[in-house]
């Protein structure tokens, strides 16, 4: 699957999903409320987007804007359903753009959840958007649904409820994850864990790979990262350690704990480490040359020299 294809099913994603929760709360007795329901569930579903990125224009992925969002598009869709009630309309608008949107947005990437009151981005990073796993079966539901005369909600009912179950899935694994990691792997000083997806555009259609993470270990002495897999099983199999002997300054960007970029800051790609006397020991390689350095004081590392 290349870029555009991926770009597409992320944006699907949220057209389904705002289609899937207007279909379960709205009326479709005739083929007018049918494709009623599904364009205007589909379009509170990319809402947002349509007032522009998340990083021009924060207020519109806002968790405060849905309301005045989905007003105008529950004005519209009350003119097509007249029995039914404006504040059902607009209570189901703004459910699918809370959910078909801003909660898949929060589960994939940054997004500015709490302006204006704060400006930092939050993330889950639980999903990678565009995850054939969410949108094929709501898809499924939907198309089923358009098929059945009876209960005609129940598929689509379902593929959400299967949704919610695989995204709570996600999550408990992703926290199952980090907490290997901490044990696995400590650090003596400050650092931040980041558990994510170890999936993007490059994945197959159908494969596993949407259901592995990665892992990395951030602090001033310290990077390292490698694969998880889908519940930690894959932890010490691939992963890489550098080091930097003189540390290194960490500052937050969109709520991540992230270091400063120095392209002259020294750095060893680590081979071994150890403990000896109470002292801290790594050796490492840069530059086709090994070195060991000794933490000789907290978070004060000295080169030993033969």
């Amino acid at each position: 699957m290349n870029a555009n294809m991926y770009l597409f099913f992320h944006m699907f994603s949220h057209v389904i999903f705002g289609a899937s929760i207007m279909w379960c709360c709205l009326p479709r007795q005739t083929w007018k409320d049918i494709v009623t329901t599904l364009s205007f569930g589909a379009l509170c579903g990319i809402l947002p987007d349509l007032f522009g990125g998340r990083a021009t224009n924060p207020w519109s992925h806002s968790i405060f804007v849905p309301p005045f969002l989905a007003l105008g598009v529950a004005f519209i869709a009350k003119r097509i359903y007249k029995t039914v009630s404006f504040k059902r309309v607009w209570g189901t608008c703004i459910l699918a753009v809370l959910i078909g949107h801003l909660f898949l947005d929060y589960l994939g990437h940054e997004i500015p959840l709490l302006y204006p009151f704060d400006h930092v981005s939050l993330r889950m990073g639980a999903i990678t958007l565009g995850d054939p796993i969410i949108w094929v079966p709501l898809l499924i539901g939907v198309t089923v649904g358009l098929c059945k005369k009876l209960k005609p909600r129940l598929p689509v009912f379902i593929a959400i409820l299967w949704v919610i179950l695989y995204l709570s899935f996600r999550i408990t694994a992703m926290e199952i994850i980090y907490h290997k990691v901490e044990a696995q792997y400590p650090v003596s000083e400050k650092s931040h864990i980041i558990v994510e997806p170890n999936t993007h555009y490059e994945y197959s259609f159908f494969s596993r790979d949407w259901l592995e993470y990665r892992f990395k270990i951030i602090s001033s002495h310290h990077l390292r990262g490698g694969y998880a897999g889908i519940l930690g099983e894959k932890l010490g199999t691939t992963e890489w350690h550098t080091f930097f002997p003189t540390g290194r300054e960490i500052q937050f960007i969109d709520g991540i704990e992230v270091p400063t970029v120095n392209a002259n800051l020294f750095s060893l790609f680590v081979l071994e480490e150890w403990t000896e006397d109470g002292h801290s020991f790594v050796k490492g390689q840069a530059n086709n040359k090994i070195y060991v350095y000794k933490e000789v004081r907290k978070n004060q590392w000295e080169e030993q020299v033969k």
